[in-house]
């Protein structure tokens, strides 16, 4: 009977089920028809009533309870949390936030757009030196990634699980040499979030960016965003989400719009 149950509760919330076994959550996840139905009622009503029914308060509620259930997927402070509206856009701001000159970047030759584009149409302004590290049959050899991190590294950029293969790094090892070398390490974990557990305390990143409507199957629009004081640190705050983010950390006082 609880099977049934389940399984009843299953093709209301997805019906395409009934039809298909649906195994590209990798590229979009199917969401829930409850929640399809709450973002189309919270639409209407704004599209439709504006700021008589969304006022400054309920805006500030809706994107601080992003931020609040965000650090309980990171397993961070609530403070370290940045929203965008895709990975796309928080990787980009994060980018040319930096104020770094005659550095090298470091990712992968088979990532993901998104992680390497920012950091080679920067490099033409600020005479960054973009590496990506060669593959073999797609995948990654994490000991000549490692060996690429030196003293002139400034940032390495990676997915934590990688879109093509499904390989997944060693994070925690990657981040002790970053570290080591004083840069940061900044992860697209847009293929882990909702598929595998992330604790970014354990994993040590800087920069932590997942996107709502992959594996936790939500809809499309909303990213979230890890900084740590670190990172921080290190970003310029010409960005209002990041300079936000900032603010909390170091003046500790609650922010009625979030970052």
């Amino acid at each position: 009977m609880v099977w049934l149950a389940l399984k009843n509760s299953l093709l209301k919330e997805f019906p395409i089920i009934k039809d298909c076994v649906y195994l590209n959550t990798a590229s979009i996840g199917l969401t829930p028809k409850s929640v399809i139905s709450y973002v189309k009622e919270f639409l209407d009503d704004i599209l439709s009533w504006g700021t008589v029914h969304f006022d400054e308060e309920k805006e500030a509620m809706v994107f601080e309870d992003l931020r609040r259930v965000s650090s309980k997927l990171f397993n961070c402070s609530f403070d370290e949390i940045a929203v965008f509206t895709s990975v796309t856009e928080a990787i980009n701001s994060i980018a040319w936030a930096l104020n770094f000159k005659n550095c090298k970047i470091v990712s992968t030759e088979v990532e993901f757009p998104t992680v390497v584009y920012p950091w080679i149409r920067i490099s033409k302004e600020k005479n960054w030196n973009v590496v990506l590290v060669k593959a073999r049959n797609y995948l990654i050899n994490e000991e000549v990634l490692l060996s690429e991190i030196d003293e002139n590294t400034k940032v390495v950029c990676l997915s934590h699980v990688e879109y093509l293969t499904g390989q997944r790094f060693n994070l925690k090892r990657i981040a002790e040499k970053t570290h080591n070398v004083d840069a940061l390490l900044i992860v697209d974990g847009i293929q882990a979030a909702g598929h595998i557990p992330v604790d970014v305390k354990k994993l040590d990143v800087d920069v932590y960016v997942t996107g709502s409507y992959k594996w936790l199957i939500g809809p499309m629009g909303a990213a979230g965003s890890l900084h740590t004081q670190r990172a921080l640190r290190t970003i310029r705050t010409w960005n209002c989400r990041l300079a936000f983010c900032r603010r909390h950390l170091v003046f500790k006082h609650h922010v009625a719009k979030v970052c």
